[in-house]
């Protein structure tokens, strides 16, 4: 349990990123104290001039250990020639039973004309004028100039190692629905991150919680898993490159292959019905935005566009439609668009926040968290189009990111228990949830084999 008075040492760590609007760096919490100690981050910029998102917002870090989030800081506007302009940022943390927590950070951005380096005079002219010109009508890409992000110099600056793995495989053809499973409904694994390690991983195990298995074997943050439609492989998102984004494996963890490679943060990928495209979130944009591409990561499409939080896309059964949680009206809302982005639509309409949706299997229901009974998030159904809201768990905890059973007539669900998430089934009619996992280190964001 996490009691009493939490010792916490917040630092953030140096980090490089190549853009022309974009740098990340890295923040580090030091548990000190004797018991585990959950922490919720803020972080935020000092004017208006740069934003600044990190990720995760939340984790728990054992005593005696390090836990790790990313901050990302976008200023709001290139620049062509001229000095350096350097964008402070500050985190801070509130841990459960301590005191609040900040540090604060750097971001130094560079001229498009100085990323282009030491050229020739002519040369140099010539082609930033081309760069700036491109920028201008087409909105850029990475092609300038190099930003910093830089600790401030009472902070320490640990040497970190990470462990770099190379593999080889075939991606998923684009356009090739996938072969028909013969694995029975009742033997379909459920994937989850799991932290029971130490780190965040991917594990599979039965229906009813037995034989889990660390497939990842990985140290780094290895989350959100989504299982193709045939249920060989598994897309998941990863820090393991240095920066999140989204990965895809067979379904023993072999063949890793990373599709995304944007300097942003790419994540909460979702399969398509037929296994040819893959929808996920992004913050390449300089805010979580949702994308779609083919399962190979080619041809990257942005579906969403406004300065709000878009996030957690999910396909519905027959593939013509998603939906995915915002806060574009206020607060977190449940919306529907065409696959293309096209038609979208408030469904959930509720001054609540309402997020993480799931589409059932046959098409009609979509289940959700809420918090609109109340302070803690529970789990809710409702029809596709919004109709008739359903409360299905009445605990005292936290109940979230519902994902269905593949003949949609149960739904696994994180609970926080005892403040460690864990698993749990419910039958999709109402009734008493079924605890899955036990084992301390956090058990989460669970995705049924469809």
């Amino acid at each position: 349990d996490i009691v009493g008075q939490a010792e916490i040492a917040l630092r953030v760590l140096p980090g490089t990123a190549t853009g022309t609007v974009a740098g990340r760096a890295k923040v580090a919490v030091d548990n000190l104290g004797a018991a585990p100690a959950r922490v919720q981050f803020e972080a935020q910029a000092a004017d208006a001039a740069a934003r600044v998102d990190i990720a995760p917002d939340s984790i728990v870090v054992d005593p005696g250990a390090t836990g790790f989030a990313h901050v990302h800081v976008r200023p709001t506007a290139r620049f062509f020639a001229g000095a350096p302009r350097t964008h402070r940022y500050s985190v801070s943390i509130e841990p459960l039973g301590g005191a609040r927590v900040s540090a604060e950070g750097a971001m130094v951005q560079r001229s498009l004309l100085a990323g282009l380096g030491p050229r020739a005079a002519g040369a140099v002219v010539v082609v930033a004028l081309l760069v700036f010109a491109a920028v201008k009508l087409f909105g850029g890409g990475d092609g300038g100039a190099r930003v910093v992000t830089e600790p401030p110099v009472t902070l320490p600056s640990p040497t970190t190692t990470i462990a770099e793995t190379t593999t080889t495989a075939t991606p998923v053809a684009s356009g090739q629905p996938p072969a028909p499973t013969t694995v029975p409904p009742d033997r379909r694994r459920i994937a989850f991150q799991s932290k029971r390690d130490g780190n965040y991983e991917i594990y599979t195990a039965a229906p009813d919680g037995s034989s889990p298995e660390n497939i990842t074997k990985d140290p780094s943050h290895d989350g959100e898993p989504a299982w193709s439609p045939d249920h060989t492989k598994i897309a998941f998102d990863s820090d393991r490159g240095g920066n999140f984004d989204v990965y895809v494996m067979n379904a023993d963890g072999t063949n890793v292959v990373q599709l995304t490679h944007e300097p942003a943060p790419d994540g909460y990928p979702s399969w398509s019905p037929d296994g040819t495209k893959i929808a996920f979130t992004s913050f390449r944009d300089g805010n979580s935005e949702i994308y779609v591409m083919n399962a190979d990561g080619s041809d990257e499409r942005r579906l969403t566009k406004n300065l709000a939080d878009d996030s957690h896309p999910v396909w519905s059964p027959d593939g013509a439609r998603l939906a995915f949680h915002t806060d574009r009206d206020g607060n977190y809302e449940i919306y529907v668009m065409n696959a293309d982005g096209s038609a979208q639509q408030d469904v959930s309409n509720n001054p609540a926040a309402d997020k993480d949706p799931a589409w059932a299997p046959n098409g009609a229901r979509i289940a959700f968290d809420s918090t609109r009974d109340g302070a803690g998030a529970e789990l809710y159904l409702m029809g596709a189009d919004g109709s008739l809201p359903t409360r299905l768990t009445t605990n005292d905890v936290i109940d979230v990111w519902p994902s269905w059973s593949p003949d949609g007539t149960h739904l696994v669900f994180q609970s926080l228990v005892d403040l460690d998430p864990e698993l749990y089934t419910i039958p999709a009619g109402g009734g008493k949830p079924k605890r899955l996992t036990t084992t301390p280190g956090e058990d989460a964001e669970p995705a049924w084999a469809p």
